[in-house]
């Protein structure tokens, strides 16, 4: 049976996993009647999957500027569903309270910028700001420009084959 003193060591150590402070987040452990704890063994052979799931929560929120933490954590059990498991497990209730929390209280280190703010934050931070979203407008411009150049090349195939299959004599 876990003590009290070794539940606290372990939510210490969680939260230095999910790079939290106890001020950026609640207390995760409460006391509970003994009767009601269970025996948990550790393994110290399991991988850590938690920066996976980081990677995986990265790309959903710079890829949904503006989403919610409701549609971000759909999304992310959706698109990566190995890396949820791998990271946090199976029970469907701790799982989402757990993927609750990171979106509050799990910072994200941007490695283009160094900048560190939890997927809260940066999603709104994608969906607001300025020069966020004019890059995003560029690369929109730019793919634009590289599809009308294609349709314009295609459509001078076209024509090309067309006046060929004109001028050949007819055989029939």
């Amino acid at each position: 049976m876990i003590k009290d003193d070794e539940m606290l060591r372990l939510e210490d150590d969680l939260r230095k996993l999910l790079g939290i402070t106890p001020e950026e987040c609640p207390i995760f452990y409460e006391k509970v009647d003994s009767s009601e704890m269970e025996c948990v063994e550790e393994d110290d052979e399991t991988p850590d999957f938690f920066d996976e799931l980081k990677r995986a929560a990265w790309n959903i929120t710079r890829e949904n500027p503006g989403i919610d933490r409701s549609e971000w954590i759909d999304e992310l059990i959706r698109q990566y569903p190995s890396e949820v498991v791998d990271a946090l497990g199976t029970d469907p209730f701790e799982v989402f309270h757990l993927l609750e929390d990171m979106w509050d209280c799990n910072d994200y280190e941007d490695p283009k910028s160094g900048e560190c703010l939890s997927f809260r934050d940066w999603s709104e931070f994608f969906a607001n700001d300025p020069e966020y979203l004019r890059d995003e407008l560029d690369k929109a411009h730019t793919k634009i420009c590289d599809l009308e150049a294609e349709i314009v090349r295609l459509q001078n195939i076209i024509k090309s084959h067309q006046n060929e299959t004109d001028n050949e004599p007819d055989n029939g």
